[in-house]
């Protein structure tokens, strides 16, 4: 698999940063200032000592911050990622992450969400029905490090508790919107975060409800063997079980244009994504049983 560096001011998933970084500042997305990412790593305590800087500034979005919170409480830092560990895709879209969020970012979708927490959370539901939705919730975090999976239950039991349904689950739908609105490349670094990290938890809270949702007919089910998939022929996604992956832009093609472009150029790495043009670096091959998605 094509592994590319992640750049030092992307190594936090908590702050959703602008792509320049200066000399002597890294501008926020929450409008704060921090340490360079050079004089942080030069600190003497690597990866380890920019996170927590990068954990002290604040976002600007509540369920990032409470989340960084509770790291620093337990005296943590953000998990980073890791070679080898598995990511989700998805055939056709750069990035899982992009795609999972804008089909929650319709108002319909955010509506039926907020509609089946405030179900799912209701107080006066039946004591046997209320403690096999909260066994759910939490038991995402069951394979968790001890630590960490304390800090992903207090996150979500926060995210969903009392308070936040009162007032409409705002801080998730602000989450939301945010996640969704993301630049290409930081929706790349959450498809590529640590298996214990914020995206990761967020994404596995989320799942189960989307697919209430997906079955309800109010969100777009991702995995979509009839959707168009790749951009060379047009095959839909269930038309082929091997698609490639493109690095470092992530577009996808089918395997058979990619054979195509290997008896032309001699390797499909001399090629330019036909996307966005961006020269190609390297690929992955994906094998799909689309029956099982």
């Amino acid at each position: 698999r094509y592994e590319q560096a992640v750049p030092p001011w992307r190594l936090s998933n908590a702050v959703g940063g602008s792509d320049r970084e200066s000399r002597d500042v890294v501008d926020t997305r929450g409008g704060c200032l921090i340490p360079d990412a050079r004089e942080a790593l030069a600190g003497g305590e690597g990866a380890a000592r920019l996170s927590f800087l990068l954990a002290e500034a604040s976002s600007g979005v509540a369920a990032i911050d409470k989340w960084h919170e509770l790291l620093r409480t337990a005296g943590l830092y953000e998990y980073e990622p890791t070679a080898g560990e598995e990511g989700l895709v998805y055939v056709g879209e750069y990035s899982y992450h992009a795609a999972f969020y804008a089909r929650l970012h319709t108002r319909d979708a955010q509506r039926a969400l907020v509609d089946y927490l405030v179900e799912i959370t209701d107080p006066t539901m039946e004591e046997e029905s209320a403690a096999a939705w909260q066994c759910w919730l939490v038991e995402l975090y069951d394979a968790w490090p001890p630590g960490r999976r304390k800090i992903a239950v207090a996150w979500l039991r926060w995210l969903l508790g009392p308070e936040e349904r009162q007032h409409g689950f705002t801080a998730l739908r602000e989450f939301v919107v945010h996640e969704s609105g993301l630049p290409p490349d930081e929706h790349i670094a959450r498809d590529d975060a640590g298996r214990f990290s914020l995206p990761r938890a967020a994404r596995d809270a989320l799942v189960g409800p989307v697919g209430e949702l997906v079955s309800e007919g109010v969100v777009e089910r991702l995995h979509d063997p009839e959707r168009l998939a790749c951009p060379l022929c047009h095959r839909e996604g269930g038309s082929c079980s091997e698609w490639v992956q493109l690095y470092p832009c992530r577009h996808w093609c089918c395997q058979p244009c990619v054979a195509d472009w290997e008896r032309v150029e001699g390797d499909a790495a001399a090629a330019v994504c036909p996307v966005c043009r961006t020269i190609v670096e390297g690929t992955d091959v994906s094998e799909l049983d689309w029956e099982a998605l």
